[in-house]
């Protein structure tokens, strides 16, 4: 059976991660959710979120789809082995954290983008998705 990263299932994660959000008291953020291939699925701009931000969450939950791992490591892994993301060929990837692979289970079914804050800050909310979804399916 395929599990997919569906309307109802985005829509509720999305919103979730939005009360999240709000309640941390944080910079407001972008939100993108892609399917497994990248392609995005969800996106929320929270009020006041910067512009710049929009198409950073995109390539952050793209980019943590197409390798199914967090952008976290992923820069970690440009830095261990001396790589440049032009390196891969493809202009849509972003290391930046705050990208995280969206799993039930040990399927990927897509990943969460998260900009508008910190690194850090990004990394820490979009992490928190995978702990909605265990409580989701529960």
């Amino acid at each position: 059976m395929t599990v997919l990263l569906t309307d109802s299932l985005s829509q509720a994660l999305g919103q979730w991660l939005v009360q999240q959000a709000r309640a941390d008291g944080l910079a407001p953020v972008c939100i993108a959710l892609s399917h497994p291939d990248g392609v995005l699925h969800y996106f929320l701009r929270m009020d006041g979120a910067p512009v710049r931000t929009v198409a950073i969450a995109q390539a952050k939950a793209y980019s943590s789809a197409r390798f199914g791992t967090s952008t976290l490591a992923l820069q970690e892994r440009l830095h261990r082995e001396s790589l440049l993301l032009s390196d891969f060929m493809d202009p849509n990837l972003c290391a930046l954290p705050g990208g995280i692979p969206l799993e039930l289970g040990s399927t990927l079914i897509g990943a969460v983008g998260i900009s508008g804050r910190t690194l850090a800050e990004d990394h820490a909310l979009a992490l928190q998705a995978n702990t909605f979804l265990q409580q989701y399916t529960d």
